[in-house]
């Protein structure tokens, strides 16, 4: 039941048969549930510490092997999400600090 919840707008489609007599299966699988999206906003606050700087060096130069268009989404979700969790223990919540302020 929990998987049909999550999954619940799936649709497949039986194709043709291949030379064993077997046929495939497509399956679409859909979920109607909202997934929060979340931009990325890089502050240029962050290259006055050099330990920003370091940490995209270390994270870029990490190896990732495949095609050059997943090279690049891999690095740079990857980088996402080292860039938030430094910002989180470099300078805290920005917003707040400024609405106390």
């Amino acid at each position: 039941m929990e998987w049909l919840d999550e999954w619940n707008s799936c649709t497949y489609q039986v194709l043709v048969k291949n030379c064993s007599g077997h046929s495939f299966i497509l399956a679409n699988l859909a979920s109607n549930s909202l997934r929060k999206v979340s931009n990325f906003r890089f502050f240029s606050m962050w290259l006055q510490d050099t330990s920003c700087l370091k940490l995209i060096h270390d994270s870029w130069a990490n190896k990732v092997v495949g095609c050059p268009m997943f090279l690049l989404q891999h690095k740079l979700k990857r980088l996402k999400i080292e860039l938030r969790d430094w910002n989180k223990n470099s300078f805290g919540n920005v917003h707040s600090a400024v609405l106390l302020k």
